[in-house]
């Protein structure tokens, strides 16, 4: 830990609330801004959240107004 690294040279397991990366090595750095799984990794996400980029499902369309409706109750 003296250099902000950790280093597994045998399998290792990491699990967080929606997911899993299994792998048969890690390695650690810059204190944890950098971790790096190699060797049959695999990774499980359980949820994923929607990309902020989807839009949005469009409103269904508005019924068309019939002739009758469209003429003002005021018609001489």
């Amino acid at each position: 830990m003296n250099k902000n690294t950790v280093t597994s040279d045998e399998h290792v397991d990491v699990k967080w609330a929606d997911g899993k990366i299994s792998a048969d090595t890690m390695k650690v750095m810059s204190g944890g801004e950098t971790v790096r799984f190699d060797g049959h990794v695999v990774m499980n996400i359980d949820k994923l959240p929607p990309p902020a980029d989807t839009p949005l499902e469009p409103p269904p369309p508005r019924p068309a107004k019939s002739r009758a409706a469209a003429k003002s109750s005021n018609a001489k």
